[in-house]
């Protein structure tokens, strides 16, 4: 049974068991006008369990919109992570290819490394601020799990930045890999785009 149902049942209880009680012993009373009161009085209170049960509905209908927005943004803030980063390896390996190899083809791709590497802290940055404005808008439970998948996806971008620095630092010798850091970063975003996913299944 809906809530305000109980509670309208509740108020239409109280009301008549008053009416009663007022005309016990009350031989003077007019039927008429004491009925029409009774009337007013539950029709009164039906508007306000209306009105209430709009008001519940409208908070509901909102809650679930912004739950929507903030998984929607934090799914898309994520897949932008996992597309600088995709460019910063670009670069690592332009960077290779340009100053070892000298293949002039990769120029203007080296050159831009450093505008990818801010690109791609940025994403972190602001995927780290999505999570912060859902913690009043999601559950406890839920963005504890978001908070959590997003820390770990932080400290592995730290190792793409790192391993990023250390190939243009030893640019001139370096023999490793081109992925410094990546497989890391893709063992942390994998979990968390699967878990966006299927919050966001729900709104289909």
């Amino acid at each position: 049974m809906p809530r305000w149902f109980t509670y309208f049942l509740f108020g239409t209880g109280l009301a008549v068991s008053f009416a009663i009680g007022l005309t016990l012993g009350n031989d003077n009373i007019n039927y008429w006008e004491f009925t029409k009161d009774i009337i007013t009085m539950l029709l009164s209170f039906g508007a306000l369990c209306i009105a209430a049960r709009a008001l519940d509905t409208f908070k509901k209908q909102h809650t679930y919109q912004e739950k929507y927005r903030i998984r929607t943004g934090l799914y898309n803030q994520l897949i932008n992570c996992g597309r600088y980063k995709e460019n910063l390896m670009h670069r690592n390996t332009s960077l290779i290819m340009y100053h070892q190899m000298k293949v002039e083809d990769y120029k203007a791709a080296a050159e831009d490394w450093e505008n990818q590497l801010k690109n791609f802290q940025n994403s972190i940055y602001e995927m780290q601020n999505y999570v912060d404005k859902s913690k009043f808008i999601l559950g406890p439970k839920e963005y504890q799990d978001v908070n959590s998948f997003c820390e770990n996806l932080i400290c592995k971008s730290g190792e793409v930045s790192l391993g990023a620095k250390h190939i243009r630092d030893n640019i001139s010798d370096y023999d490793g890999p081109y992925q410094r850091g990546g497989p890391a970063f893709h063992s942390a975003l994998k979990p968390f785009k699967v878990y966006l996913e299927t919050k966001l299944d729900k709104y289909q």
